[in-house]
């Protein structure tokens, strides 16, 4: 979660600097929503593994065990399925990749 949160501020940093001056760092701003929303819900989902790991350790009954193993779970299959999309997301926005500006109505 920390490289993930790094990996934002960085590009946040780098895309937020040229904003005014570049309109290449805003040729992907959705791409930009998608890493920040990534980063958010797996933020969220680490405060939902956690206070599942600690009903368990607490001694969760089997019904709510069975449940807050099921938190757990997701949130490692977000992180690993969800979360890793940030790292293409923030090389293409910090490569300032610029087709959706370039591309005029006549070339479709």
């Amino acid at each position: 979660m920390i490289a993930a949160v790094q990996r934002w501020v960085t590009t946040t940093t780098m895309l937020g600097g040229l904003a005014a001056s570049d309109p290449t760092a805003l040729a992907n701003a959705h791409e930009f929503l998608n890493m920040t929303g990534h980063t958010v819900v797996a933020w969220l989902w680490l405060r939902e593994a956690a206070a599942a790991a600690a009903a368990l350790e607490n001694g969760a009954d089997t019904t709510d065990a069975a449940f807050y193993h099921g938190k757990i779970y997701t949130a490692r299959y977000f992180y690993n399925h969800e979360l890793e999309k940030t790292v293409a997301q923030a090389s293409l926005l910090q490569s300032f990749e610029d087709s959706t500006l370039v591309m005029r109505p006549e070339m479709f």
